[in-house]
């Protein structure tokens, strides 16, 4: 299948959330269950109804609503003496809701009925609260699905959840070891796995071979220290990374890097030690606003990039075709992957962190529907489903098939002659105002492939920011580098706030 993507580098950040909206109530003012409010507004969807044609038995609806197909009569709606398992969406994106209702469709033995708090991500804190209170007094759901950006570490943890890992090993037909164990370990809190995700993308950041030591490996890791000052010995890069403030860069290295300064299993805070200080002083070399004129000489990003004037390069990685863009738009240039900077005496943990891509999953403490719920979980990590996940699936096997298809060099006729397909290409525009920039790749080289299997096994971290932490962080920090405080002293503040506002999260 062809990838299409488009991107566009502005000069500001924008963070899109995507609400679930309002809870529905029906003529005797009873909420309506959310799985029956999705499946009738897409019945009149375009499409939509063919695609639920043979589930239904139905057929579309033309403009007066006639030949709607008998939704009423789909498995999905209905029990129909199977057991009963109650779930929680965070976030009823279009896929979840899809999966859920394919789910209810084909399964004999389980039903999946949703627990409706109504709202959308803008209330996750009143979920969060509600659920919390719910589960602690055994009238909670049995399972939660959650967004990649609606949870917490806080919640999912032995005070709320249980440890899947239990329900892996009991099971003899789920095996482990068929998965990446190591992803598996980077979401683990105090050493149980309280959440899974069905998929994951890796945070992480490359720089050009020529840029660091010879002889080193691909995706080794680095400290503060080492980043700093391999940048500041670089003989040709004019900016670390591409037009960061010191506020964004201090955001971006702190929201990926939590895991170095918050220990959700402990509740240990460590923001007053000389890691953070450097971290807040080299953020403070950033310039105050973006430059709005960085791109003015070149005035193309492929061609800012392999000068080499751009030292680190952010990049989220999906899939194999993400390496084979960078070593493309740098020059055909080696490179290397140290990613984001870890703490002293955790090197072996990557520069990558985890974060999941889609749905992650967790089993409710005092739940007395335990074995069925795992069987929901296992069913979402099974192989036809993780063929349907974006990002990287977490069954080892189905990534390695699309590593094979990334690496497989196809042909076809066109224009008269046998060339090479295409089979993913990205489109880049530095601003609405200039022409955009074409990647277009028919296939990935081995050591593409290698480099991505690499950087994908030796990730031993997990993306596990919390608004309310950034926030404290961003407030103080404001201090430091408007010249009326010292770092030591906002890193002493920061780390008295965040440790009152770790220890009462998890009360």
């Amino acid at each position: 299948m062809k990838m299409l993507r488009t991107g566009c580098l502005t000069l500001c950040i924008s963070l899109f959330l995507t609400g679930c909206g309002i809870a529905r109530k029906g003529e005797d003012g009873a909420p309506v269950d959310p799985v029956t409010r999705y499946m009738e507004s897409r019945t009149g969807e375009t499409g939509a109804a063919e695609d639920s044609a043979d589930s239904s038995g139905g057929r579309g609806t033309d403009a007066a609503g006639e030949g709607l197909p008998d939704i009423m009569g789909n498995p999905a709606y209905s029990a129909m003496g199977r057991q009963v398992v109650t779930v929680v969406v965070t976030v009823p994106l279009r896929e979840t809701m899809d999966r859920i209702i394919a789910f209810n469709e084909s399964n004999p033995d389980y039903f999946i009925e949703m627990k409706n708090y109504g709202g959308g991500a803008e209330q996750f804190e009143v979920l969060e609260t509600q659920l919390s209170l719910e589960v602690l007094s055994g009238k909670g759901p049995d399972l939660v699905i959650w967004d990649r950006m609606n949870y917490s570490q806080s919640m999912a943890s032995d005070r709320l959840m249980e440890n899947l890992y239990d329900f892996m090993d009991a099971d003899p037909d789920f095996h482990r070891e068929d998965y990446y164990e190591n992803i598996l370990e980077a979401f683990e809190v105090s050493g149980g796995l309280y959440l899974c995700p069905a998929s994951f993308s890796i945070h992480t950041g490359c720089v050009r071979a020529d840029e660091l030591e010879p002889g080193r490996d691909a995706t080794e890791s680095w400290s503060l220290e080492e980043m700093m000052e391999a940048y500041t010995d670089s003989p040709r890069a004019k900016v670390f990374t591409i037009n960061f403030t010191k506020e964004l860069q201090l955001k971006f290295i702190s929201e990926d890097c939590m895991g170095n300064f918050v220990d959700w299993g402990s509740g240990e805070c460590r923001f007053d030690t000389p890691e953070f200080v450097e971290l807040m002083e080299f953020c403070n070399t950033f310039p105050e606003q973006f430059q709005d004129d960085f791109y003015a000489e070149d005035n193309s990003h492929i061609k800012v990039l392999s000068s080499g004037k751009i030292f680190w390069q952010p990049i989220t990685l999906n899939e194999a075709w993400d390496v084979a863009y960078s070593r493309v738009t740098n020059g055909d240039m080696d490179m290397l992957w140290p990613g984001h900077p870890v703490a002293d005496g955790e090197k072996e943990l990557g520069g990558g962190v985890a974060a999941p891509y889609g749905d992650c999953y967790s089993i409710c403490r005092n739940s007395g529907n335990q074995e069925a719920a795992w069987e929901v979980i296992k069913s979402f990590l099974g192989a036809e489903a993780q063929r349907e996940v974006e990002g990287i699936p977490l069954l080892k096997s189905v990534s390695e098939e699309r590593i094979q298809d990334a690496l497989t060099l196809e042909y076809e006729t066109a224009d008269g002659g046998r060339q090479e397909k295409i089979k993913w290409e990205i489109r880049i525009a530095i601003d609405e105002w200039t022409e955009s920039e074409e990647v277009k790749l028919s296939c990935i080289t081995e050591e593409d492939a290698k480099t991505y299997r690499s950087i994908i096994e030796s990730t031993g971290r997990s993306y596990s920011s919390d608004d309310g932490i950034l926030d404290i962080i961003l407030e103080e920090a404001g201090a430091y580098f408007d010249g009326d405080k010292d770092a030591a002293t906002v890193a002493d503040i920061i780390q008295n706030r965040v440790s009152m506002y770790v220890s009462e999260r998890m009360k």
